[in-house]
């Protein structure tokens, strides 16, 4: 089962990303960024996701999002919308979010969480088009994943005792292909919106400089990132090809 991953110089990450369905490594593996060719466009390219990034020290992460629609081939594929967390000092990591994952032509929903590198899949019905919420509180004692269907009021949560927060690499963003790995077809999908962002209740406009990066494969664009809103919590993720 794909996990989430760590993210090279840490921090939060609030993410829509797309893996591969292989043997996964990418818990401890390093994500570089803007290593594809350079394309004319204001957002930096990246082989692995597209979205916003900032640095900032995290112990609250908040977004929500409507699960998407995607057409689902035969080959195995998905995509992922969730946020991570992670510590650089102590390499630990802690994400929630939803997969949903492409097999025999059919897509599967499903939660998960990870804390301090602990993955678990939860239980929760899910359909396309509910809005979740995914959440998350990490304190000197404890971390807590929740996960929420603001649709259907069904609500899952993970708990791991000990310290957790930290690190200084925020993430908001599209697309991710397993480290190290060429990266796969991405499923077609519905644009997804995320929304109500907030990362120690800021919105992403208030976290200092961003980088903004699209998905691409090669040359070939992927996922675009849109602007944030006007309220600054907000932003699309737009498939372009697969």
């Amino acid at each position: 089962m794909p996990k989430f991953r760590r993210l090279r110089n840490g921090g939060v990450v609030a993410v829509f990303a797309v893996f591969g369905l292989g043997p996964s490594s990418v818990a401890s593996a390093d994500i570089p960024h803007g290593n594809t060719p350079s394309i004319p466009r204001g957002n930096t390219p990246s082989p692995y996701f597209a979205g916003y990034q900032a640095h900032v020290a995290a112990k609250t992460v908040t977004i929500e999002f409507k699960i998407p629609t995607i057409k689902c081939t035969s080959t195995a594929s998905g995509i992922i919308a969730y946020f991570q967390l992670t510590n650089p000092m102590t390499h630990d990591a802690s994400s929630g979010g939803i997969y949903i994952i492409c097999s025999n032509g059919l897509p599967t929903y499903f939660s998960a969480a990870g804390i301090n590198n602990h993955f678990s899949s939860l239980t929760q019905t899910l359909r396309p088009g509910d809005t979740v919420q995914a959440s998350i509180n990490a304190s000197s004692t404890a971390t807590t994943v929740i996960i929420k269907d603001l649709t259907t009021n069904g609500t899952t949560s993970a708990t791991v005792s000990g310290p957790g927060g930290g690190g200084s690499f925020t993430v908001a963003a599209v697309g991710m292909s397993e480290v190290g790995k060429t990266p796969e077809p991405i499923p077609p999908f519905s644009t997804v919106t995320f929304a109500d962002i907030s990362i120690n209740g800021l919105k992403l406009n208030a976290l200092g400089n961003l980088h903004v990066t699209d998905l691409y494969k090669g040359t070939t664009l992927q996922v675009r990132t849109g602007p944030l809103s006007t309220t600054g919590n907000s932003f699309t993720a737009t498939f372009v090809h697969s």
